[in-house]
């Protein structure tokens, strides 16, 4: 083994050190009563006693004890000693920390005996720990201590080794962890990491990191504060007071801007989980990045991450901001089967993954299956960008993989939690302030555009989409003309429960109001505002507005920011827009002046597009005379179409639906699966909208959680199943609280059961089988007996 001297000079020698002589300084670390005991070969002179602490010995033969609050209590041990052309230090700490640490120290001898193993060995790889007055990065780092990601006690066997490069200034560059003895990464389902690197991706951007306590040996830090990267790097080796916590920090940066990370639970080349994470830098004034790029992937065959394994499973988050440095504004998030194609390289590891170069055009340029868009309205701070309502959910490869053809229900219906507190179902949820729209057959590159109506950005083909305002309400947003841009905003309370009913669960298994915060399922319309036809269609409590007006839906195009020029023209383009009310509806009209039509008392339902205009349902309280095109009409409920190519307006009585329909198969045999097709007809003017269950005999057969029978027109659907009656079987198609009865169908009895039928029908043939069997066990006895 690489590190096997290391390991057995360890474990003969480590736990007894023969020194000569020790003192111990008294006095404060970071406003903690402090006492540092030097041990040395070497005496201490009286003038040197009088010196900062750490001058009392040398990083090469001697030894630092630490103890806070009161002298035994020792926390730290910090042991130097010289191998070969190289110094080398060896870090005791129990628990990480978190306990005292034992040793005897008698005359000449230093003994660790709890723990006996270091947790860290450094060295570096040629020269001091000081090259030129500078610290020297160009380090080797040995970890001990590390159950997976669990941190425990050493026991002498190297779990991780870390190796540091610097740059031409000797700052350091990139570091790489690689997890020994290198196990096959299959045999374990265990997803921890087994490689890693950090890389100064914007290496013209200035190190900085916070002053050693320990000048001779530059990399240790003691003290009560929570490290700031967007100040400055905390010390890579830092023992916090306030919980006697150690932590050991990347050398060359962690989440500030400019870093390049890969987080992979699996060994190169084939990279997986975080890999990359990256963190770009727009603005050199700050510390802060800008846009941060979080890729999730999983190849082919690695049991880790969402299932199925067989898949190549891609997903990135990605999240910028606008004017406010500290909280990040919005947010794309993108699921695939992309595989990585490009090799880089972080010191001496290859492996497959996105340069930093090409990583962001490699998210934002594929035509994506899943894409979901977000928007922090009041902004959302944190390091790692924005983590709601996102593709990346485990939950959401059923449907991206094709094993499931049931819609995902959190994209349409979000989680709604009071606060922004990451739990388990953040990345299905929009917290209070948070908008996302979403589309789960995508298949497009993905691009944004901004709507003049309500001066948001919005992302181009979505399914739909909601923002959550905070006070029990939420904004659905959706495209009523399948277009690619928003025309339909409806405000509303949420239901507590979704229309229909999930069917009844495994034992055990917990109802949905049990699963987590509350959801947006549909519910009652306080306000809506369509946009169709050249017309705006308000409605409220307050009654109907229609205006006729000039607009667009889509003012200009947005491409998300890839690099620096992108992402200072998406600010500059979005600069004069605030956005509109979204508690206010009506308010919006006045942005778009023309001729209206005010109705008060008087509400719209049903608006929707059909070839070459819209149609809405308007119920009046009082008779209305002809106006912008409509014709005069009478108190009541009104079915109103839109020709756009005529610019004319016809008007029907509205009729509730009344539906009939029929369920057709041909030689249907019991056991055996069979194509149905259900086929309804609405024979009254509105649409027939709602939950639906087809029911043959005591099976159902399908669940619609919203069937949907335009007025006046027919609907049919072809259906797989395998009966288990037989005969005749009565069908029934519940809708809410009405059940329609259909004319039933005929199950031919399988062969099995036919033959059951056979016997229970004819006694005759009972005693005849009877009899056979009597006469073959006769003849098995008179053979056995002439045997």
């Amino acid at each position: 083994m690489k590190h096997a001297h290391l390991l057995v000079w360890l474990a003969l020698s480590l736990a007894s050190i023969g020194l000569t002589e020790s003192a111990t300084w008294r006095g404060t670390i970071a406003g903690v009563p402090a006492w540092v005991t030097v041990v040395s070969p070497n005496p201490i002179p009286a003038d040197v006693r009088r010196q900062p602490w750490w001058r009392w010995g040398n990083t090469e033969t001697d030894a630092y004890i630490f103890a806070f609050e009161n002298p035994q209590n020792f926390r730290m041990a910090l042991v130097f000693s010289h191998g070969g052309d190289t110094p080398e230090a060896r870090l005791y700490l129990r628990s990480w920390g978190a306990l005292p640490i034992a040793f005897n120290l008698e005359g000449n001898r230093l003994e660790l005996t709890d723990p006996t193993y270091p947790v860290l060995v450094l060295r570096p790889q040629s020269g001091g720990w000081l090259v030129n007055g500078k610290p020297n990065y160009r380090l080797t780092v040995l970890e001990d201590g590390l159950d997976c990601d669990q941190r425990v006690d050493p026991d002498g066997q190297i779990d991780i080794e870390i190796t540091v490069g610097t740059d031409a200034r000797g700052d350091p560059l990139w570091q790489t962890n690689r997890r020994r003895p290198e196990a096959d990464p299959y045999q374990t389902t265990r997803g921890c990491e087994r490689f890693g690197a950090n890389l100064r991706a914007q290496p013209e951007l200035p190190f900085k990191v916070a002053p050693s306590i320990m000048p001779n040996f530059p990399f240790l830090g003691i003290g009560r504060e929570s490290p700031d990267w967007f100040e400055r790097n905390p010390n890579p080796l830092y023992l916090d007071l306030r919980d006697y916590t150690f932590r050991l920090n990347p050398f060359p940066g962690f989440q500030n801007g400019g870093m390049y990370a890969i987080n992979s639970s699996t060994y190169p080349p084939q990279v997986s989980f975080e890999s990359p994470f990256v963190f770009y830098n727009f603005d050199p004034a700050t510390r802060y990045a800008q846009l941060v790029v979080r890729g999730s992937r999983f190849p082919a065959g690695v049991p880790f991450g969402p299932e199925p394994y067989n898949l190549e499973r891609t997903t990135f988050r990605y999240s910028w901001k606008t004017d406010n440095p500290t909280v990040w504004r919005y947010g794309l998030h993108l699921a695939g089967f992309y595989p990585y194609q490009e090799t880089y390289q972080i010191g001496g590891q290859k492996f497959n993954a996105p340069s930093p170069a090409h990583l962001t055009r490699f998210v934002v340029g594929q035509r994506w299956p899943m894409v979901t868009f977000v928007e922090a309205t009041q902004g959302y701070p944190g390091s790692e960008g924005i983590y709601f309502y996102s593709a990346q959910a485990s939950e959401h490869w059923n449907w991206l993989s094709g094993t499931s053809d049931a819609p995902i229900a959190e994209l349409e219906s979000p989680y709604l939690p009071k606060d922004d507190s990451l739990v388990r179902t953040s990345d299905r949820a929009l917290p209070p302030g948070f908008r996302g729209e979403y589309s789960a057959s995508y298949f497009r590159v993905p691009q944004l555009y901004l709507s003049p109506i309500d001066q948001r950005v919005h992302l181009r083909w979505a399914q739909g989409g909601l923002w959550n305002l905070g006070d029990g309400r939420v904004l659905r947003t959706q495209s009523l003309q399948a277009g690619p841009n928003v025309d339909s905003w409806i405000l509303e309370r949420p239901a507590s429960a979704p229309p229909t009913p999930p069917p009844p669960s495994a034992p055990g298994a917990k109802s949905p109001a049990e699963d987590g915060p509350p959801r947006a399922y549909p519910g009652k319309p306080e306000q809506a505002l369509y946009a169709m036809g050249g017309y705006l269609l308000y409605t409220g409590p307050d009654g109907v507005e229609l205006r006729q007006a000039s607009y667009q839906l889509q003012a200009f195009t947005l491409e998300p920011p890839a690099d620096r020029e992108s992402w200072q023209a998406f600010r500059q383009r979005l600069a004069p827009y605030a956005g509109r009310d979204p508690r206010n509806l009506r308010a919006w009209l006045q942005a778009f002046p023309g001729p209206s039509l005010n109705l008060p008392g008087a509400q719209l339902s049903q608006v929707k597009a059909i070839p070459g205009g819209f149609q809405m349902v308007l119920s009046t309280p009082r008779p209305v005379g002809a106006a912008l095109g409509l014709p005069s009409l009478p108190a009541g409920a009104h079915l109103l179409r839109y020709d756009a190519a005529s610019r004319t307006w016809s008007r029907r009585q509205a009729e509730t639906p009344k539906l009939q329909g029929r369920l057709e198969a041909k030689d249907v045999r019991q056991f055996e699966p069979a194509w149905f097709r259900l086929s309804l007809e609405n024979q009254g003017s509105l649409d027939y909208a709602g939950p639906a269950e087809l029911w043959v005999g005591n099976e159902l057969v399908k669940a619609w959680s919203e069937l949907s029978v335009p007025g006046a027109g027919r609907w049919s659907e072809e259906l797989a199943f395998s009966p288990s009656g037989r005969g005749y079987q009565p069908v029934r198609l519940v809708l809410g609280k009405i059940t329609l009865e259909l004319a039933p169908v005929f199950i031919i009895p399988s062969q099995r059961e036919g033959i059951r039928q056979e016997f229970g029908t004819n006694p005759m043939a009972l005693i005849l089988l009877a009899a056979l069997l009597a006469a073959g066990l006769v003849g098995l006895w008179r053979a056995w007996r002439w045997v």
